[in-house]
């Protein structure tokens, strides 16, 4: 059974994801209505997907403070990676709402100091993450090698010290 922390993050990014796919299919039939119509439908889009993009961000920063909570009472790198993974996909789906709502902004003509805001603080999550991920990638064949390699070397130089009598 997935972790909760991993159910969430994928049952957000799932909202998310519906979302970006509304816009899309309503998308061709914005074209065919009169200009103030439209218009009107934009900015009706713009304002609720910058709202989508608002609650995004906060569900992944809030997703992060429970996995660094999680953190401090310790987990296995499997589950980590796991959990990194599906924290990924939400930022994502945050990352792409937030994109359809600039693109919504741009053809109203008008910029949102909402969004605007809201794109770093994705980054932020998405650096975190970043940062974990690489504290907890598996060693490559490579280094596993390397790494065996030199414990035998320690261990040669060990043996030899402790029976000359160092």
């Amino acid at each position: 059974m997935p972790d909760l922390l991993e159910t969430i993050a994928e049952a957000d990014a799932a909202v998310l994801s519906g979302w970006a796919a509304e816009y899309h299919v309503r998308e061709p039939h914005l074209v065919a209505l009169t200009e103030e119509t439209r218009t009107r439908e934009l900015l009706t889009l713009a304002r609720e997907f910058t709202r989508r993009a608002a609650w995004a961000v906060d569900t992944a920063e809030g997703w992060l403070s429970e996995l660094k909570i999680r953190l401090r009472d310790g987990m296995g790198g499997h589950k980590l990676r796991a959990l990194l993974a599906s924290g990924r996909t939400l930022c994502g789906q945050c990352r792409s709402v937030a994109e359809v709502a600039g693109d919504l902004w741009h053809l109203v003509g008008t910029p949102d100091a909402v969004l605007e805001a809201i794109v770093p603080r994705i980054a932020a999550v998405e650096a975190e993450i970043a940062y974990f991920e690489r504290r907890t990638r598996e060693p490559t064949p490579e280094e596993l090698e390397a790494f065996f390699v030199r414990s035998e070397m320690h261990n040669r130089y060990v043996n030899t010290r402790s029976q000359s009598g160092v």
